[in-house]
């Protein structure tokens, strides 16, 4: 089986996976963030991301800071 990670926000959609082990996506993450999840440990509470191998920590941290500036340009 071959794993393909896109880290290129503008390639990725909200279908993508960004913790593989609970299987999170990156809308839930963003769909959380925008309910108030604004913190890892939030996140970690509330969808379980990196909560298994915890290699996702990088992305999600990405996805947040993603949020972040989206928010700042609207």
């Amino acid at each position: 089986m071959i794993l393909l990670i896109i880290t290129d926000k503008f390639l990725m959609s909200d279908d993508d996976l960004i913790c593989i082990c609970m299987t999170v996506t990156r809308g839930e993450i963003k769909q959380a963030i925008q309910e108030g999840h604004t913190t890892i440990e939030a996140l970690k509470a509330t969808l379980m991301c990196c909560t298994g191998c915890g290699t996702c920590e990088q992305r999600v941290l990405k996805v947040m800071e993603d949020a972040e500036a989206e928010k700042k340009s609207a």
